[in-house]
């Protein structure tokens, strides 16, 4: 039963917009480096800072920590005796599964 249509299909055309989409974004991307790259070098290489606002940063920023030598070793002493009572404790389990046999 022929009707007599003859469909052809076409391939559909997309819009100028998303044709160039690529283009435009790699585009965007180059301009963006353009602005972008001088400020990051002139921030990475060329710090133009003065030897008193080089030592203020220092100063402000480097700040020694106070030692509590006594903190300190009450600290070692407390970690020496956990490891001691850890010897202790593991003395008493009995045979060792891993030692070689005397066979």
């Amino acid at each position: 039963m022929d009707i007599g249509m003859n469909i052809r299909f076409r391939p559909v055309s997309l819009p100028v917009a998303s044709r160039y989409a690529k283009w435009f974004f790699i585009a965007l991307l180059f301009v963006a480096l353009g602005f972008g790259l001088p400020d990051w070098y002139v921030s990475a290489y060329r710090s133009d800072w003065t030897e008193e606002e080089r030592q203020a940063y220092i100063d402000s920023t480097f700040q020694g920590t106070v030692f509590d030598e006594a903190s300190f070793r009450k600290a070692v002493e407390a970690v020496a005796a956990r490891a001691e009572a850890y010897d202790a404790d593991r003395s008493d389990t009995g045979t060792d599964i891993f030692a070689p046999s005397s066979d």
